[in-house]
């Protein structure tokens, strides 16, 4: 969620124009949203090392406030949706920048755009290699 911010802020840390402040509060929910789902009720099955997993421990989430289903569960696929939304009117900010941009702003856009392109080509290289490997974590896996 923060590369949505900073992409959607590049180059100058304004935004393309006065017409684009619902999309950055949009983002704000989406990254409230997203906290909030932090605090559902479950027991924890992961965490930084998913050593956890691998013992096949769990617990319950002491912070869980939230129920697992019901109304959450529509709420949190709202955040979802609103998430796509926000992340894809982002990417569109770069181009409605580049539109009326100087030549160095669009200097600027144009190595952001390879980066972009750069890192849609891991994450492809990624999604096979697991497709490949049926999920198996190796050498591959733990590059990213």
């Amino acid at each position: 969620m923060p590369l949505f911010f900073l992409v959607l802020l590049f180059p100058n840390g304004r935004l393309p124009s006065r017409r684009w402040r619902p999309v950055l509060w949009a983002m704000f929910v989406v990254a409230a949203g997203w906290a909030a789902q932090q605090l559902q009720a479950g027991a924890v099955t992961g965490g930084l090392t998913n050593a956890l997993a691998a013992a096949k421990v769990t617990y319950p989430n002491p912070l869980g406030v939230f129920p697992r289903h019901g109304w959450f569960s529509g709420f949190a696929a709202l955040i979802f949706v609103l998430a796509l939304v926000t992340g894809a009117l982002s990417v569109v900010s770069v181009f409605i920048r580049r539109r009326g941009a100087s030549a160095e702003v669009r200097h600027q856009l144009a190595w952001l755009g390879y980066v972009g392109l750069m890192t849609a080509m891991w994450a492809v290289v990624l999604l096979i290699y697991l497709q490949v490997t049926n999920g198996a974590n190796g050498w591959l896996g733990t590059l990213t």
